[in-house]
């Protein structure tokens, strides 16, 4: 018995020995060296363009393989290709995902769906990072060629285009089907806002006190646009303007809207005209210790410009979905002599959601001034 056991042993230690050797042999002839890598993944026929559609463009093709991460940069499709490794066991969208949720002042924003992205590059938005799953997905873009060669810098390579895979971008996506493409953009500058869009004279700023909800934001804000109002204050504790799901609801809005973020009450008259007049869109049909001192007006009975036709600047405040209007936007309106709006509700209706309560008003504020200016 001790015998076969001995025996039974040393074939086992032998076929240790010969797993162990074929194994080094593998690894150190079968498989394909970097240069060989590199070569199986850049046929020729991979990335043959349509047309000049893609000249001039930058490319990185992510390629995983054995827990390695390859970078492959393709210059232009008419110059020899030139390729240099990247990060060892890492994705760059991965990488990028999170230095930006690390990084909470990096200025960069997520823009995500066709209409989206192509609204950013009209408006001239810096946009640093385009991730694709497939070439074709690229065809939907706006200006493609002359978005990686106009921006091209002595210190920047312009935008860059980069293949991920479906399934690691759909990771990062907040949408339920992502369309296949995912862009980083820098945050526009509120001021190159301000010079790019002339103001029509509409004399109305929005005040958003504590909004939370990212689709009532990003309504709001693109009804503003449409209305043709300038300027939005956010006070401290309103959903970030920036957030992918206020981007997504807003369709744009952003590139044509001056945004000041997490204003404090006590800053909010240094953002607003010399001379103004304030109103609160509230539902209270009852006054209470903080709104003694403010009119309370029906909004289709309140002329907000009056025969004077003196445009002083119209405050419209909107409160939080499901608190309403804080104390310090009753202190705020009390102090500068506000009026309450409220909008008349029938069947027991007890409210309407701040996006379109301030949609309502805010049309009602701007068919008054289009008439006052018809009828001077």
């Amino acid at each position: 018995m001790f015998q076969r056991l001995e025996k039974l042993f040393r074939i086992s230690s032998y076929l240790h020995e010969i797993y162990e050797c074929n194994r080094k042999f593998s690894r150190r002839i079968l498989q394909p060296s970097f240069s060989e890598k590199i070569t199986k993944h850049s046929k020729q026929e991979r990335f043959e363009p349509t047309g000049n559609r893609f000249k001039s463009a930058e490319i990185y093709d992510e390629i995983s393989n054995n827990s390695e991460c390859y970078k492959l940069k393709i210059e232009s499709f008419d110059t020899p290709r030139s390729f240099h490794k990247f990060i060892k066991d890492s994705k760059f969208l991965s990488k990028v995902m999170i230095d930006m949720t690390l990084d909470k002042d990096n200025k960069l924003i997520i823009l995500e769906g066709t209409r989206l992205i192509n609204d950013a590059i009209k408006n001239q938005i810096r946009i640093k990072y385009l991730f694709f799953t497939s070439k074709s997905d690229l065809e939907q873009i706006y200006g493609l060629d002359s978005l990686i060669k106009n921006e091209k810098t002595a210190n920047d390579d312009g935008t860059k285009l980069i293949k991920v895979l479906y399934k690691d971008l759909k990771i990062y996506s907040s949408l339920i089907t992502p369309p296949g493409f995912l862009a980083i953009a820098e945050l526009p500058d509120q001021s190159e806002i301000v010079a790019k869009y002339q103001h029509d004279g509409f004399p109305l700023i929005l005040i958003c006190d504590t909004l939370r909800d990212p689709g009532n934001l990003g309504t709001i804000l693109r009804t503003s646009v449409a209305a043709g109002i300038r300027k939005v204050i956010l006070t401290k504790g309103c959903v970030d303007a920036w957030n992918p799901k206020v981007l997504k609801s807003a369709a744009g809005a952003h590139f044509r809207l001056q945004i000041e973020m997490k204003v404090d009450w006590n800053e909010i008259h240094s953002k607003l005209p010399e001379r103004f007049d304030v109103y609160l869109a509230d539902s209270k049909t009852n006054l209470d210790h903080h709104t003694n001192d403010i009119k309370s007006s029906i909004y289709h009975h309140k002329k907000f410009f009056d025969d004077t036709r003196e445009k002083r600047a119209k405050i419209l405040i909107i409160g939080n979905e499901a608190f309403g209007l804080s104390g310090q936007s009753y202190e705020f309106a009390s102090k500068y002599n506000g009026e309450r709006l409220r909008i008349p509700l029938y069947c027991d209706q007890e409210s309407l959601n701040s996006a379109m309560a301030s949609s309502i008003i805010i049309y009602e504020i701007r068919k008054q001034f289009d008439e006052n200016d018809q009828n001077p």
